[in-house]
This record gives C-alpha cells, sequence and structure tokens, in this order.
C-alpha cells in the first residue's frame, strides 16, 4: 500500500514511493517474482533540503537493459537568496551494479521544469509532463542525456496546477507518443488527444474523442494506452461515483465506438478507491 505502479515494460513492473525510505521493487508477474532494489544514496541532511523526488522506470529497446532514473530536487543548506534548486540525478541498471551519479549538461531550468505526473518510456527515453513550461522533458536511456520535446502549438494547459496532476497525461497510442488535453474536460463530452506523428521532428496529429454520455456521469474515464487490438484503454477515475463494480472502456478509433468491461473478482475496496490497481491489472491483462 502506498506505493506507485510504473507502466509495464516487458517482462517487469516497478512499484516505488515518493520518498527516500520508500522501497523500490521490480515485480515479473509471469514468474512471480520480486526483486528489492538497493536504496540510492540519500542527501545528507545537513548539507542540502530534498524538496522532491521523482522515480522513473525505463527500458532501452536497443541494450534490451532496463533502468531507474531517480530525480531529486534540493536546495543547498544554508539557503541563498535568490533561492537555488539543483536537479541530482541517479541511474541503476537492473543486473549492472549500483547506483550512478549523472553529470549531464540540462538543457532546461531545473525549477521550471519539474514532473507534473506519470512518466512514459517510448522510444528508448523516459518522459514526462511538466509542471510549467511549454516542453515535454525526455531522458534517452542509451546515452543518458536530457532533451526537449515542444507541446503542440495548440495545446492549452490548465492553469490550475492540482488539475493537471489529478491523472496521466502522457500515454502511449500505436506505438507513439501521445498527449491528454485537460481544459477540453470542462465541456464534459469530449476529449482532445495529440498524437505525436513524427518523433525526431516533433509534429503533433489532433485527434477527438466524443463520450457517449457525460464524462463526470460516466465516471470520469481517462484513456492510458492502447492494446494489441489497437483500441484505447480508458480507466475511470470516480469509481465511488458509479457505485458499481470495477470496469474498463475501450474505444476503437477507426469505428470510434465503445465498449465497457466489467472487472469481477477483485476486493471492495479497489471498487472505490483502486484507479491504480485497475490500470496495473488491464495494461498486462
Amino acid at each position: 500500500m502506498g506505493l506507485t505502479s510504473s507502466r509495464y515494460l516487458n517482462p517487469l513492473f516497478c512499484f516505488h514511493g515518493p520518498n527516500d525510505h520508500d522501497p523500490i521493487l521490480t515485480y515479473n508477474p509471469t514468474t512471480q517474482q520480486t526483486l528489492t532494489l538497493p536504496f540510492d544514496p540519500p542527501i545528507p541532511v545537513a548539507t542540502a533540503t530534498t524538496w522532491d523526488i521523482k522515480t522513473h522506470f525505463g527500458f532501452d529497446p536497443i541494450t534490451k537493459l532496463h533502468k531507474i532514473l531517480r530525480v531529486k530536487w534540493i536546495e543547498p543548506i544554508p539557503p541563498s537568496i535568490p533561492r537555488v534548486i539543483n536537479m541530482e540525478c541517479m541511474v541503476l541498471t537492473l543486473g549492472k551494479g549500483s547506483w550512478r551519479k549523472i553529470n549531464t549538461v540540462l538543457p532546461f531550468d531545473c525549477t521550471k521544469f519539474g514532473n507534473g505526473g506519470e512518466s512514459l518510456c517510448i522510444n528508448g527515453a523516459i518522459h514526462w509532463l511538466t509542471c510549467y513550461g511549454d516542453s515535454i522533458v525526455a531522458f534517452d536511456l542509451k546515452d543518458e542525456n536530457f532533451r526537449l520535446i515542444p507541446l503542440p502549438h495548440d495545446y492549452k494547459e490548465e492553469t490550475y496546477v492540482p488539475i493537471r496532476l489529478k491523472y496521466e497525461r502522457l500515454i502511449e497510442v500505436g506505438g507513439r507518443l501521445a498527449l491528454i488535453g485537460d481544459t477540453d474536460y470542462k465541456r464534459d463530452y469530449i476529449m482532445h488527444m495529440w498524437i505525436l506523428k513524427d518523433y525526431h521532428n516533433h509534429v503533433w496529429v489532433k485527434k477527438r474523442i466524443l463520450y457517449p454520455v457525460s464524462w463526470i456521469n460516466c465516471g470520469q474515464p481517462v484513456p492510458i494506452g492502447t492494446i494489441s487490438t489497437g483500441e484505447i484503454l480508458l480507466k475511470p477515475l470516480s469509481l465511488y461515483k458509479t457505485k458499481s463494480l470495477a470496469w474498463l472502456l475501450f474505444y476503437d478509433m477507426d469505428g470510434r465506438g465503445f465498449k465497457k468491461v466489467d472487472i469481477t473478482g477483485l476486493p471492495e475496496w479497489v471498487h472505490s478507491g483502486g484507479p491504480r490497481i485497475i490500470r496495473t491489472i488491464a495494461v498486462y491483462g
């Protein structure tokens, strides 16, 4: 309880928490083996204050290696005026030794490009949407360098940050990076999505999904990625509003139709408060 599940990266999940003392685990659902990973070296409390910690899980299809990236935003002690916030990055390659600190040149201001939600690993890079700024941060797993991907020119972000953090904005659609809109949900029935059609030249294509009923009344479903059939999988954010069993929606991009599937046999607490558990089950299953 309390640990966040990464997306499934064949053949592993990664579970982690938001603090230095939280365990980091990998789990293979096929073999049902769990591995507890070593802790990364903590920041000395006498020299710095840690403001935020994010853990990212990635897989490089070229080297066939899984890597964990730990990003910490820290402020030196004593603090200075103006304040200085640094970003420290540690990498652990599974099966290849201990944690390594990487000293890379950041192509952005780390105070403006903090993590704004769940990360997504695709095309051999870990991506996350930032709390501020006009770009997506990408960490290349092969050369271990950062770069930026500009947001679509017509993407309008929600200015109230907690709304933006309610659910994942970055998903995989047909093997491509995709970005989910946020302000469009105010229209209740329409969701806008941008798909990065040309990854290297940063060409986005805008798509629209029309919900059959009000977004709130149908449990506030949001996309979590595509499955082998090409359908987009959506999970409800507010199961407690529907007062029903856990369920998922499947959306056919070509036929523009929805299909609802109930999930049975789960514990009662999952029905009312376990969207992350449902995501994990659905993506793997």
